[in-house]
């Protein structure tokens, strides 16, 4: 485990409980976060401490602290000012990081004062809110067949610098996107090292608030925007790809649905699969951590449990979970625990009866596809989820579809509404 974790800890005696706990719980905030593994043997768990000794174990516990970030090197701030001193049209592209770091309020700032435009990688939706002056899209490799149109071209194509403030390159937002030949400035408070995959041209490490803070004091350049870019801010504001064929279901019209019946304030999670592109690049979201995904290894399954931590969280907001029936199958048995802890998350399920991501570069990689490794029968989820005790609704036409998702939210309890879906497998047929 120690090759794929950031801890690796076996415990050999009851004592060593609390240090061995403690110590995986730190490392997993320290740098950038990860996972940490801890094994407990079998005949441990059967030792026998009394009562007295288990207490004086337990209050040993300490609260964990998340350590500051070191300041960035007044060398690398007078480089990156200097950098962008010397280019005509920078973008920034964020990442999740500055939400981590809770450095939205400095993007911003460092953003107006030179005038860039801005985008994100699907982990960092709401850092800054859609409707912000500045802010273009979300965006990743997917952008083009979403919107049925070319967008990534105009959009990077006379960019003569990257500023990557917060990035990772495993959020899916890549420097094959925008060319490898743009000189790349990165800024974050953790190294993300990435080998031979991507190196930047400098590096700016530290504080991320800070590092920001300390450009706004140079007297950096205020730049024109792009007419491109002027014209795909209208563009991206709208949310309205290009017609699609009539034999495939609009998956546009059900993410813009979702989008109006959701209030700024209200969370959005989505699972993975083909979904999740659309929903990640067309929905509006306005605040930090109000569109939540699985990123980087992209984990089936991962809605229904981040919607009912979400919903916990912030028990007066209205919380959705988007997925397919690939992935809501991993974590189904969970409508029990929705119904048990009373957690009034609407659940939108998208059936194809298929693993569709899978599906597609299954077909795409093979001359003879494995259908019966991706496709599997029809479940009627409705059924499912009234045997866990959930009222639910089936969709057979998504003119009603906004009209069945108000009245879901307004039972206050949790509701699942099945919507069967035909995706186009064409519609990737730009991607590499």
């Amino acid at each position: 485990m120690a090759s794929i974790t950031k801890s690796s800890l076996q415990l050999e005696k009851a004592e060593e409980l609390v240090s061995h706990v403690q110590t995986a719980l730190q490392r997993t905030l320290d740098g950038l976060p990860g996972p940490a593994y801890l094994s407990i043997q079998l005949d441990l768990l059967k030792t026998d401490v009394p009562d007295r000794e288990a207490l004086d174990i337990l209050q040993t516990v300490q609260p964990l602290i998340r350590r500051k970030r070191i300041k960035p090197a007044h060398a690398d701030i007078i480089r990156a000012a200097q950098c962008i001193t010397n280019v005509m049209h920078p973008m920034i592209a964020i990442g999740n990081q500055v939400i981590r770091d809770n450095a939205q309020a400095s993007v911003c700032r460092f953003a107006q004062q030179i005038n860039a435009p801005i985008i994100c990688s699907l982990a960092a939706k709401g850092a800054v809110p859609d409707d912000h002056p500045q802010f273009l899209t979300s965006a990743n490799k997917y952008q083009d067949s979403v919107y049925r149109t070319s967008v990534l071209h105009s959009l990077f194509e006379s960019v003569d610098l990257m500023i990557l403030i917060g990035y990772d390159f495993g959020e899916d937002l890549k420097p094959a996107l925008w060319g490898h030949d743009k000189p790349t400035l990165v800024i974050n408070s953790v190294d993300v090292p990435m080998g031979d995959i991507f190196q930047p041209d400098i590096l700016c490490l530290g504080n991320i608030t800070c590092s920001l803070d300390q450009l706004t004091h140079h007297a950096l350049p205020q730049q024109e925007w792009l007419a491109a870019h002027q014209r795909l801010k209208c563009f991206f504001d709208k949310r309205q790809p290009a017609a699609q064929p009539d034999t495939v279901t609009d998956i546009p019209h059900i993410v813009a649905a979702v989008s109006t019946v959701l209030g700024r304030d209200d969370i959005f999670c989505s699972d993975v699969g083909l979904h999740k592109q659309y929903a990640g690049l067309l929905t509006t979201t306005y605040r930090s951590n109000h569109f939540l995904c699985s990123n980087v290894c992209g984990s089936f399954g991962f809605v229904l449990p981040a919607a009912m931590a979400a919903q916990i969280c912030h028990p007066e907001t209205r919380v959705i979970a988007f997925c397919g029936d690939g992935g809501f199958h991993a974590t189904s048995q969970e409508l029990e625990t929705l119904v048990r802890y009373s957690l009034p998350v609407v659940i939108v399920v998208l059936s194809d009866s298929a693993f569709g991501l899978i599906k597609y570069y299954q077909n795409r990689n093979s001359s003879e596809p494995q259908r019966h490794l991706t496709e599997f029968g029809p479940i009627d989820f409705t059924l499912l989820a009234n045997a866990n005790g959930v009222s639910a609704t089936k969709i057979l036409d998504i003119a009603d579809f906004p009209d069945a998702l108000e009245k879901a939210f307004q039972t206050h309890q949790p509701h699942l509404i099945e919507i069967p879906v035909k995706y186009d497998y064409n519609f990737l047929q730009h991607i590499a």
